[in-house]
């Protein structure tokens, strides 16, 4: 098609430069008015087939995108795409690009982060919880209510999609455990996630939650479809002679080696931790 249009064009200038040589031009001869047209030819045809290279270029990229997006889909992993739009706020000054695998979520941005993240998690989600914070937890919810919002919607993709969700709460020492974190412990069982608790005391011999600290400078974290995993960095504050923690940052990462390194932290702290029922007997 290309070649046809270029050979019409170029005829058409031939037939130009041969009336213009028979009327008006006398020094322009019939060859030349074919020169001039083999010369079109040339000059069309590289334009023409340079500016649909260019289109084609650009239609091939627009198709891999759709076909890359659509595997996604198809695969069912929608937390896939999540990093992928994580990664493109971090590009756009949203949040911050630490590497090419890690991207870390300011304050501003956690509350919204964290709820997109659980509401795209589709096949698992284990986490940790180090609690050393005592005031009734009723009245950090009252304050914080899209903490349990975001359980709630744990809850629901559970029941509706099959997630499976782990929730390993840590403490420093059995008394820790009052009677509020109980209640609050038995209402996340009763929404479809497994818990298990870990009391550091005794576990001195067992140092897997200082490997945590040592890999991420936390304990706090999620793992997501085995691929994905979330660091929650903390700051610890002293307010009325009692250390709090405040969360200040979430480091989000995609890096294949780290994840399966904190997973295997994770799962040996799953093992060495008790089920609530263990908890309230003792």
């Amino acid at each position: 098609m290309n070649n046809k249009i270029s050979l019409s064009l170029s005829v058409f200038i031939s037939v130009i430069v041969i009336f213009l040589s028979h009327y008006c031009i006398d020094d322009l001869s019939i060859l030349h008015s074919v020169l001039f047209g083999l010369l079109s030819f040339f000059i069309l045809h590289v334009i023409i087939t340079s500016v649909n290279s260019d289109r084609l270029s650009k239609d091939i990229t627009e198709i891999k995108a759709k076909l890359t997006t659509e595997h996604i889909v198809k695969s069912g992993n929608n937390f896939d795409y999540y990093w992928m739009s994580c990664s493109d706020k971090a590009r756009a000054g949203i949040y911050t690009l630490i590497s090419e695998n890690c991207v870390r979520i300011p304050q501003s941005e956690i509350r919204r982060f964290w709820q997109m993240g659980i509401a795209n998690a589709d096949k698992n989600w284990q986490c940790t919880h180090y609690f050393n914070d005592h005031q009734d937890l009723n009245d950090q919810y009252d304050v914080n209510d899209w903490i349990k919002a975001g359980f709630e919607l744990q809850g629901f993709i559970i029941k509706i999609f099959g997630l499976h969700a782990k929730r390993l709460f840590i403490f420093d020492k059995k008394e820790d455990i009052t009677k509020d974190v109980i209640e609050h412990i038995k209402w996340q069982q009763s929404i479809g996630i497994e818990i298990k608790i870990l009391i550091l005391e005794n576990a001195i011999k067992w140092t897997g939650y200082k490997l945590l600290l040592k890999t991420l400078g936390t304990i706090d974290i999620a793992i997501i479809n085995n691929n994905y995993l979330m660091s929650f960095l903390f700051e610890v504050k002293t307010k009325n002679n009692k250390k709090q923690r405040s969360l200040n940052n979430i480091d989000f990462w995609s890096e294949p080696e780290k994840v399966k390194k904190v997973q295997q932290i994770y799962s040996d702290m799953w093992n060495n931790s008790l089920t609530i029922q263990q908890i309230v007997v003792n």
